[in-house]
Parts: structure tokens; sequence; C-alpha cells
């Protein structure tokens, strides 16, 4: 009765061992399936999105500071898109302007944006 109660056991654990190792498998077999899913999603879409997308270049120019300018005139006139905090915030951090303010005469380095190719 001892032995077969042995062998019972043996054999349990046997089971037990091939049920981790297929449930490790099919596990890693999972993970390794959506990663694939993801990366394929993700790569069509932004392949979809490139083509439709025009290049928009982005230049530096100087700008000398007028009477009663301020950066959000500028970030109206020369941003590409209506973040225009972020371009300001931009601007301040090209110029080292700290406190955010600009005076009449200053020189400012701002960016600009083309869709030309300027060699």
């Amino acid at each position: 009765m001892n032995r077969e109660y042995e062998l019972k056991i043996k054999r349990n654990r046997i089971r037990r061992k091939r049920q981790l190792r297929r449930n490790f498998i099919i596990f890693v077999f999972s993970i390794i399936m959506v990663l694939t899913l993801s990366i394929a999603f993700f790569g069509i879409k932004a392949n979809a999105e490139s083509k439709n997308k025009e290049h928009v270049y982005k230049y530096f120019k100087s700008v000398t500071v007028n009477n009663n300018d301020t950066l959000w005139d500028y970030a109206m006139n020369f941003s590409n898109d209506d973040n225009y905090q972020a371009y300001v915030d931009e601007v301040v951090v090209i110029n080292h302007l700290y406190n955010g303010e600009i005076e009449y005469g200053m020189n400012l380095v701002i960016p600009y944006y083309s869709k030309e190719f300027i060699n």
C-alpha cells in the first residue's frame, strides 16, 4: 500500500510539472502574439498617417522686437499649429527668457515653419 501511495505521489508531481510547463508555454506564446499584433497594428497606423501628412520643415530666424510686440504675436504669426503656448515656451527656452518677458529692441531667435525645403 505504501508503494502505491508513493507511485501516485510521483505521478501527480510529474503531471503537475507538465501542467506548469504547458501553462508557461501558453503564457509566453500569448505575450508574443500580443506584442506581434501590437507592432503590426501600430506599424500600419503609423504608415497610414505619414503618407497623408505634408512635410513641414522647421527653420530659425532672428527678429528684433518692435514696440508692443508679445511672444503671443510671434506665436500667432510663425507657429505651424494652434498650440501657441508650446511655441511661446519654445521661444522662451531658446532665448533664455526665464521670466518670459521681452522688451523693445531685443533680438530673438524664433522658429518658423515652411513646406519648402531651403538648401
